[in-house]
């Protein structure tokens, strides 16, 4: 079978904080190791209009095509790749976040301090929304951000392009750039 460029391959959310499209995974996992012929079953691609809809379309860490994952995962990856390229050399570091019980969570690791930007998907009405916050690593006391990146009494349901903007501005507000 030939995969067009509509059709994705199932894929995983690891306890390393990947995502990975299942032929890159392989059929071992933690616990157990499929047998080789369901696992070939389980690599063939779909077409992204068959995605269950509980699932979001993403790229594997690996090999960079197009796989599906739960759609929280799913929107805080595609997030994750927008904040690299919008971020890139300003901070230490972007990327998921394996938050335990393999929940996940967008991980903004700032320069020289303990401090981090961290962002959590959800869902409102089939768009995505994000929730952003300030992890002091010293405390682990979080602090909600508002959708013009300062802090907040409460949590601010942020469009992607508002989340891009949130940690743009406080990347920019940690570098004393504003």
């Amino acid at each position: 079978m030939t995969a067009t460029r509509k059709d994705v391959l199932p894929g995983v959310w690891t306890p390393w904080a990947e995502v990975l499209c299942r032929p890159c995974h392989g059929p071992r996992f933690l616990e157990q190791t499929i047998p080789e012929e369901e696992h070939d079953r389980l690599c063939v691609p779909i077409s992204e209009k068959a995605v269950p809809k509980e699932d979001g379309v993403t790229s594997c860490d690996r090999c960079g095509r197009r796989c599906h994952v739960s759609v929280k995962v799913a929107y805080e990856h595609e997030l994750a790749t927008a904040l690299k390229s919008v971020l890139k050399g300003r901070v230490k570091d972007v990327g998921m976040e394996q938050t335990g019980g393999m929940c996940s969570a967008v991980g903004v690791s700032l320069h020289g301090g303990q401090k981090s930007i961290f962002m959590v998907a959800d869902e409102e009405n089939d768009e995505p929304r994000y929730t952003a916050g300030i992890l002091d690593g010293d405390s682990c006391e979080e602090t909600p951000l508002d959708a013009e990146g300062r802090e907040a009494d409460n949590w601010t349901s942020l469009t992607r392009e508002q989340a891009v903007e949130v940690a743009r501005r406080v990347v920019a507000s940690f570098a004393g750039e504003d």
